[in-house]
């Protein structure tokens, strides 16, 4: 009889936990979802769920202050499926929850993510017109 496991890794402040294997000292009970991109692929946002307790009302209070970067993986028998990576947007609470709403770090305008521009300093020598000549 084969076993499947499905779960998630997280990836939070350079500590990795994980949600599917109990009775390892890096799990942690936390749920993924809403990873949905639009249209244009600008913005995919997502939540984290943890039950409400004081660590993890700790956390939400920080990660939101720090903007923090985290990275979920989706996993299938310890093989990672998906992976998606998110800035901590906001966060909200009630007595059972505490929720992270994640923004991609793609969405520039929301998140407000300093501009870079392409200079020949960073990738070389820039094409001055957009004739392309094969040969």
């Amino acid at each position: 009889m084969t076993a499947l496991i499905v779960g998630h890794r997280l990836t939070l402040n350079g500590t990795v936990y994980q949600n599917y294997k109990l009775g390892n000292g890096d799990f942690l009970p936390f749920g993924f979802s809403g990873a949905v991109a639009n249209r244009s692929g600008d913005n995919i946002t997502a939540s984290l769920v943890f039950p409400s307790n004081a660590l993890s009302q700790s956390w939400l209070e920080t990660l939101i202050r720090d903007r923090a970067v985290v990275t979920v993986e989706e996993i299938c028998n310890e093989d990672p499926v998906f992976s998606y990576i998110g800035q901590v947007a906001s966060g909200s609470l009630d007595e059972t929850t505490v929720t992270l709403q994640l923004s991609s770090v793609l969405d520039a305008v929301g998140i407000e993510v300093p501009w870079r521009f392409l200079t020949e300093d960073l990738v070389g020598p820039l094409p001055m017109s957009g004739n392309v000549r094969i040969g």
